[in-house]
């Protein structure tokens, strides 16, 4: 793999470190919870690793990737509302 293979621009970088910060509040939110870090960064590093390939290298069908980006993107928004928001609160009753 080449080095002009990798398409690396301003607003990719932010928005990885956007994705990467999800994770810490993630752990903040749910310190309160028995939930450890390694469970929280386990559940997220499956998408993270798709999302940074799909998104980094530029080869490969177009469609394909627009569509393994936008089911990733499905598991990694449903994974940000279980922790942040809190799908898995014991006291709604579910």
């Amino acid at each position: 793999m080449k080095n002009s293979d990798l398409m690396i621009t301003k607003s990719k970088v932010v928005f990885y470190l956007v994705l990467i910060n999800v994770v810490p509040i993630s752990f903040w939110v749910n310190k309160k919870y028995d939930i450890s870090f390694s469970d929280i960064f386990l559940n997220y590093s499956v998408p993270y690793i798709i999302i940074f390939m799909c998104l980094f290298i530029k080869g490969g069908n177009k469609i394909f990737r627009t569509v393994i980006i936008t089911l990733i993107m499905t598991w990694f928004i449903f994974l940000t509302l279980h922790y942040l928001i809190g799908f898995h609160n014991p006291y709604w009753g579910n």
